[in-house]
């Protein structure tokens, strides 16, 4: 924390007004991460004419946002490392709000294609979905 006060020209007592620990302020900086991923892919899709389109514009999206901001994807990829506790569960079940709307939309998406035929029917959509979950 004294290496991000530092940073961040704060000092460690405001950042502790704003943060319980080092946890609640990674669970922070990921689902921020996870927000604004989830805004660039929706606006993404919009430009598809049918779900495989839309697929491929997700997946672009994706790629582009990675190359735009990879120390926040990289960040993003902890998530499984933050230990649960009692201060964190407010921010997790926050993060599991994101993520579930992320599948959401992925399937959502897949369903269209579905429905389309730029799909195949026979694949599960939320065995796609979670393969293709970000």
């Amino acid at each position: 924390m004294e290496a991000i006060a530092k940073e961040s020209q704060f000092t460690r007592k405001t950042i502790y007004q704003y943060f319980t620990d080092k946890e609640d302020l990674l669970f922070s900086v990921i689902i921020r991460g996870f927000e604004s991923l989830f805004c660039t892919l929706k606006n993404a899709v919009v430009n598809g004419n049918n779900g495989i389109e839309k697929l491929k514009h997700l997946t672009n999206a994706y790629f582009q946002f990675y190359k735009d901001s990879p120390n926040t994807l990289n960040l993003m990829n902890y998530i499984g490392y933050i230990k649960p506790t009692a201060e964190n569960s407010a921010k997790r079940i926050e993060f599991n709000k994101v993520s579930e709307q992320l599948a959401q939309e992925i399937a959502k998406i897949i369903d269209e294609g579905k429905a389309d035929g730029s799909i195949r029917t026979d694949f599960d959509t939320m065995k796609l979905t979670h393969s293709l979950n970000f």
